[in-house]
């Protein structure tokens, strides 16, 4: 064949291979809507990959429409919710403030300094106890005279008076004589609280002038302090006006029952106005038992296991006291012995004790003799 023939029919064949490929490559479709006979195979895929798309943006559309209308209903929500927390809060505040204000008011009608002496000075009287009076006394407790004819004389209500031959002394015991001598001391405290209290009320209301005895008193009262016109008439004692009050109510009540109920199975040592005098009468009870010289006699001293409460009878010798502490130490029930202060307790109970007089007696080494100290705290 020919040259040029030949060149001829390979530029033909060449044609037609890239007629075929380019027949089988996917061409874009610019025919209208049911020309799909005339697109081919290509042009079919990618019509449904576009609607696949549209569908899928219409549908994420839709979802995040619904995202959004509902993340508005939750804001609308919560608005209520803090529109009502708002309005209860607010009629909270204004309820507070109102039972604020009238507390405020009210304070400033009671806590002018005369309101609070009178109320302090009434609530004192309000609680004092009666005086002590030796007409309640049962029989055997005081000291007494009896007449010829055995009748008993009260000789606190004779007053002080000579062995006539119409009466004759009967030896008082040591220990009524204390608890008359008690009484009397309590009884002049008592006068001194209600007197001075009467005053600071009539000064108070412009009835007699506030003279300086009364205005210690008034400002003593204020600050809470036991005035020094009642701490010159009674026992030591450190402790505030409050609880000095309290105190004496007790002591009181302790003698009382002294007075009206007999001698105690067991006697409050810290109680007494004078306790050494206490401490007196039962040497001398013991010394005119045994007839003993007293100044042969000391006491000796036993811990009990008993509570006070459990006390039923007196001892036959001495006395059962109780009422004191120990600071800086504690005491073991068990070992019956001294130990360590236990941790956050500065003062600890002392044990039921027995004060029992000996002659001549002498407290083994082994025995621990500490101070004792009377001043109420």
């Amino acid at each position: 064949m020919h040259d040029n023939a030949e060149l001829a029919l390979q530029i033909s064949e060449a044609g037609r291979i890239i007629s075929s490929i380019t027949m089988m490559q996917p061409r874009r479709s610019t025919a209208a809507p049911g020309a799909g006979s005339a697109q081919g195979v290509g042009g079919g895929a990618v019509a449904q990959a576009a609607a696949r798309r549209k569908r899928n943006k219409k549908k994420q559309e839709e979802q995040k429409e619904e995202q959004e209308k509902k993340k508005q209903q939750d804001e609308e929500k919560k608005k209520k919710q803090r529109g009502k927390f708002k309005e209860q809060k607010k009629e909270d505040g204004e309820q507070k403030d109102k039972e604020d204000e009238d507390e405020d008011q009210q304070v400033k009608k009671v806590r002018t300094a005369d309101d609070e002496v009178l109320d302090t000075a009434k609530s004192i009287l309000d609680k004092l106890p009666p005086y002590l009076d030796k007409n309640e006394a049962v029989p055997g407790v005081l000291p007494v005279i009896q007449g010829l004819g055995g009748e008993l004389i009260d000789q606190d209500a004779q007053g002080e008076q000579e062995e006539t031959a119409e009466t004759k002394k009967i030896p008082p015991s040591s220990l009524s004589i204390v608890l008359s001598q008690e009484m009397a001391r309590f009884n002049k405290l008592m006068t001194v609280i209600r007197t001075s209290l009467d005053e600071v009320e009539r000064a108070i209301g412009g009835l007699v002038v506030m003279s300086q005895a009364i205005e210690d008193v008034y400002d003593a009262i204020l600050i809470s302090k036991v005035p020094n016109q009642w701490a010159d008439a009674a026992y030591p004692s450190l402790k505030p006006l409050g609880a000095w009050v309290a105190d004496l109510i007790e002591r009181i009540l302790f003698f009382r029952q002294w007075l009206t109920q007999g001698m105690p199975s067991s006697f409050w040592f810290s109680g007494f106005f004078f306790p050494q005098g206490f401490l007196t009468a039962v040497l001398q009870t013991y010394a005119r038992k045994y007839k003993l010289p007293i100044d042969t006699l000391r006491f000796k001293y036993q811990a009990l296991k008993d509570k006070k409460d459990t006390i039923q009878t007196a001892p036959p010798d001495g006395v059962y006291i109780y009422g004191l502490f120990m600071e800086a130490a504690s005491w073991d029930d068990r070992s019956m012995k001294m130990s360590e202060s236990r941790p956050g307790e500065m003062y600890a109970v002392m044990p039921v004790l027995h004060f029992l007089p000996q002659k001549d007696y002498q407290p083994p080494p082994t025995m621990y003799a500490a101070p004792l100290y009377k001043t109420g705290a």
